[in-house]
């Protein structure tokens, strides 16, 4: 028998020899002669669905008789069926195998098919499904482990469990030594959120029956900058489609519920209610599930939940809040007579830095928020991650049940590609993106001069800045500076006497810190440095200098100079006073906005909203009102958006919801390429809510990811054009509508070079590289593009119609250059009667080539360090390393692309390998190189190593020469085959 024989959703293993002893039946199969040499056959569709590995199978004792010489008969099979790097062996009673990672694999995804079959004298009977199942809940997944990296609360776990287990077996993980439970989840997602002491183990968790997987416990951080723009103006109402939802339809939430998942809630703000919980107050719900001071990072912290999520210490959550229901004159909420609930999950910033929450807090947050009945989750916040992370596995889990979850897409942009945050790369919930707004509302610098007074724009956008620290409502002298050298850069010591003046400096020539030091050397209380156009990123003080400074324009600069030159010249930074500008970037994506594809080459994300530094509600007791930028602030919009839809058309499930958005949204222009963003950052575009409540068609599926993967395993080239069908359904059951379709064409990106090193802009932190790069012609064939077959038709009222659409790659485009190619394919529908026609879009986005063979680590001719010493410093040549038991060092490759799995051995001069590395030479889900973080994957080499992933025992090596050699599994690749891994040795150093 042979693979190609079987279905692909069959297992079967086949008996071929009686064994020595008569065994019992198996829930209710009888055979007093089932045999001991098995042959093993698992048809190529279970093989493609293995996604994990190194199972551990416990088979000692079992409640069904005859159970335990089946999988003794398994094990039989599975020593003749090993796969290289797959084996965990771990205590006695437990065994690995690739077999079982498989059986549990199809378990999982054909359950209701699956079936083990013995064929004795020519006859197939079957062994229950129930006896399976059973089989594999004494089945864990891996324990996931993490890279040092990523942060993760001490000693925390999240256990997961088989829902058929859940309510069995909760009490053997409460009844384990050492184990305390912080949290135990009986709704949607089934499992519980544990602590353990020194005694303890998570391996301990994984040999409980029932067990699907143990995750360590994740920090994640809130999707917030700080801004300066106003969400308070109409005409950004106006943009978005809300200003006519609410005056011209009479919209405004009444009837939907949205929970928030946040920092708690000042809910004394007028504009907010100024109540909790009263008879008509908007706050129907909520709790507080931290307290003030509970810090992720301390194990022995503690949560101490206060009796309200009162927030007035953090902001962030009122923030949120105001873009939502807001019902003041200074910030118009976009669904203000919807019902709330705050459920506070991260605490005060502590010491300074920002705060954060814990994955087991925010999924308890989460299954509160859906028991309270709430339709709408709105979550800004996130994490890098996959979508079988645990928050992310809730998330598709309550959009199935009916729960609309609206996610920040995550503020990485500066990044790059694949900085999608979850759980908003979840695959049912919806990601959103952020534009900047159009109009800018701040306080204003007021510069006297003898030529006349300005109120001109400050920025303050930066998280690791604090508040605007200048002294305020007061008139401070400025000075035009010049340093030792003449020059107005202020690049070398300044000779003049600063002392209680405000330097003025001039960029360029060195970095600002350096001016800023030389200023505040020559006792300047402060410094305005003269920027270019471009938007500046940051006010406040910047460590290490302990004076403020702030950033203006270059023609607000030539004012203070000339002022400054001809007489006394002053400065005021009024403490109440906000003016409102106008911005150069209104309505373009936001450059620290997240991007796409998730590690799972979906697109993400789905839509944009406004979020680019938008002026909103804080807490009373910090100023009341506040200026913030973020996927935060778009997260509320959208949250706001689908309130509004909900109400207008209750009828609409969540699916057709995240359709409408989808489909009304209109693309975000790029004014330098003249084409629209790429559908990797804006998703289907700018979200309208007018036109998704009034629309009048639904088109399925709502985008196209155009995954190249899994067909050309032979090395044909990829084809320069697919082909996919798209349903359009005329939901009008009155007028029949015309439909036709024009391609929009959308910006090419790339981050990475024909030779595998990051582009200069990505190493900058800058806009990724484009294709056109700006307006002018290109050549035929390097755009991409779409054409329908079967377009040009008539839609009866409440029918549907099946089309075809063509995309066209660039193929004009070296495949070596790594270019994400996308698009639009724009349907154009005018119903019977009516003379306006109606837009619906579908966006596009695939790589040009093949996504598997791209390699994950940048090759050595970028020419980065592969080594840190214990301070975190570069070491430039390996040859002088000496690594001794008290001499750690860390092995840190540079990731350009995600991967599923990384291992990482020692091996001698050689070429004979001595083990796997400690802590992460055996590593899961490790995100991409973040350039604006510390994400790297850090492996330390300290002389020992383990035998196997899992071992407990690390063993010293031999005094000598060695190398470090990763292996990090490509993307989308198979991890059981060895040509889907890219290997890269280090240099040679000594181990002494």
């Amino acid at each position: 028998m042979h693979l190609r024989d079987l279905p692909d959703d069959i297992l079967r293993l086949v008996f071929k020899q009686p064994l020595e002893a008569n065994v019992p039946g198996v829930g209710g199969f009888e055979d007093t002669n089932i045999v001991s040499n098995v042959d093993l056959v698992v048809s190529a569709g279970c093989i493609n669905a293995v996604k994990r590995v190194n199972i551990r199978v416990y088979y000692a004792g079992s409640p069904f008789p005859g159970l335990d010489a089946v999988i003794r008969l398994m094990r039989k099979a599975a020593e003749t069926w090993q796969v290289r790097g797959r084996y965990t062996p771990v205590l006695s009673e437990f065994i690995t195998c690739t077999f079982l990672t498989e059986l549990l694999n199809v378990q999982r995804l054909f359950i209701k098919k699956l079936h083990i079959s013995a064929i004795r004298e020519g006859q197939m009977r079957e062994v229950p499904v129930s006896m399976i199942k059973y089989l594999l809940l004494k089945m864990p997944t891996l324990i996931n482990q993490y890279p040092a990296h990523v942060p993760v609360r001490p000693g925390s776990y999240i256990v997961e469990f088989h829902d058929e287990a859940a309510g069995l077996h909760a009490e053997q993980v409460r009844a384990l030594p050492g184990v305390s439970v912080d949290h135990h989840y009986q709704g949607l997602f089934r499992g519980m959120a544990v602590t353990l002491g020194d005694s303890a183990h998570p391996n301990h968790l994984a040999e409980v029956y029932g067990v699907k997987a143990v995750h360590p416990n994740r920090i994640f951080s809130l999707e917030r900058r700080f801004g300066d723009q106003n969400t308070t103006s109409t005409f950004l109402h106006e943009m978005t489609g809300v200003q006519r939802a609410l005056t011209e339809l009479g919209l405004d939430g009444k009837g939907v519920s949205i929970g928030i998942i946040d920092t708690g809630v000042d809910y004394t703000h007028p504009d907010l209610g100024g109540c909790w919980k009263t008879e008509g107050c908007p706050w129907r719900s909520g709790k507080d599930l931290v307290g003030d001071d509970f810090t992720p990072g301390d194990k022995s912290a503690v949560p101490k939940p206060n009796p309200t999520p009162l927030d007035q210490c953090n902001g962030h959550g009122t923030h949120v809040a105001g873009i939502l229901m807001a019902r003041g004159g200074s910030v118009q909420g976009v669904a203000p007579a919807a019902t709330y609930g705050m459920y506070r999950v991260f605490g005060c910033p502590q010491g300074g830095e920002a705060s954060h929450g814990t994955e087991d807090v925010i999924i308890k947050a989460m299954g509160d928020a859906h028991r309270d009945g709430h339709q709408i989750i709105s979550m800004s916040l996130g994490n890098s991650g996959w979508t079988d992370h645990p928050v992310a596995i809730y998330a598709d889990k309550l959009v199935k049940a009916g729960v609309v979850v609206v996610a920040a897409a995550g503020n990485d942009g500066k990044s790059g590609l694949l900085t999608t945050s979850i759980p908003a790369a979840s695959p049912s919930a919806i990601s959103v993106g952020s534009v900047d707004n159009w109009n800018i509302t701040v306080a204003p610098i007021v510069i006297s001069t003898p030529q006349g007074t300005r109120e001109v724009q400050q920025w303050r956008s930066s998280a690791n800045a604090t508040d605007n620290v200048f002294p305020a409502d007061t008139d401070l002298p400025v000075v035009a500076v010049k340093d030792s050298t003449g020059n107005p850069n202020a690049c070398n010591p300044i000779a003049q006497d600063l002392t209680g003046k405000v330097a003025i400096v001039q960029r360029g020539n060195c970095t600002f810190m350096t001016k800023l030091l030389f200023a505040q050397d020559a006792g300047a209380i402060g410094v305005i440095n003269i920027n270019d156009d471009r938007l500046p990123t940051w006010v406040g003080i910047l460590p290490p200098a302990r004076i403020p400074s702030t950033l203006i324009s270059t023609e607000d600069g030539a004012f203070l100079l000339r002022g400054a030159a001809s007489g006394p010249a002053t400065v005021r930074f009024p403490k109440y006073l906000h003016k409102v500008f106008g911005s150069a970037t209104g309505g373009r994506m936001s450059e620290f906005s997240s991007l796409g594809p998730t590690n799972e080459f979906d697109l993400s994300p789905h839509v944009s909203a406004p979020g680019g530094n938008i002026w909103s509600t804080f807490p009373t007791t910090m100023g009341s009102y506040a200026s913030m930028s973020g996927t935060s602030m778009a997260t509320p919009y959208v949250s706001g958006a689908v309130a509004l839809l909900k109400q207008a058309r209750p009828e609409l499930t969540v699916a057709q919801i995240r359709t409408t958005l989808m489909s009304t949204a209109r693309p975000v222009a790029d004014p330098v390429t003249g084409k629209a963003a790429t559908p990797l950052w804006s998703g289907a575009g700018l979200v309208n809510v007018y036109d998704s409540v009034k629309s009048r068609a639904l088109v399925d599926p709502p985008y196209l990811a155009i995954n190249n993967t899994g067909v050309y395993g032979d090395n044909r080239p990829v084809p320069a054009s697919f082909t996919r069908t798209v349903t359009i359904t005329n939901t009008d059951k009155k007028s029949p509508a015309r439909v036709s379709m024009a391609s929009v064409v959308a910006n090419s990106v790339t981050m990475i070079n024909p030779n595998g090193t990051l582009t200069a802009a990505a190493m900058a932190g800058l806009p990724l590289d484009t294709w056109p790069a700006d307006k002018s012609a290109v050549p035929p064939g390097t755009l991409p593009g779409v054409e329908c077959s079967g377009c040009d038709r008539e839609i009866a009222p409440g029918a549907s119609a099946t089309v075809s659409l063509t995309i066209t790659r660039p193929t004009g485009l070296e495949e070596s250059a790594h270019w994400f190619y996308g698009g639009f394919a724009q349907f154009s529908m005018q119903w019977e009667g009516c003379t306006q026609t109606s837009k619906y879009v579908v966006p596009y986005a695939g790589y040009n080539g093949d996504y598997t063979k791209l390699n994950v680590l940048a090759p050595a001719a970028a020419g980065l360090s592969l080594f840190l010493d214990k301070d975190g410093q570069s070491i430039k040549n390996a040859a002088e390393i000496v690594v001794t038991r008290n001499s750690t060092v860390y092995f840190t490759p540079f990731m350009n692309l995600p991967s599923r799995r990384a291992f990482a051995t020692l091996v001698d001069a050689n070429g004979k390998t001595a083990g796997y590395l400690p802590d992460d030479g055996c590593a899961h889900d490790l995100v991409r190189t973040y350039l604006t973080g510390a994400t790297d994957y850090a492996v330390p080499v300290n002389g020992t190593v383990l035998a196997t992933c899992g071992s407990a025992q690390a063993t010293a090596v031999p005094p000598g020469k060695y190398r470090v050699r990763v292996a990090m599994l490509r993307l989308l690749g198979n991890p059981d085959r060895e040509s889907d891994y890219e290997t890269q040795d280090s240099a040679l150093f000594t181990i002494a």
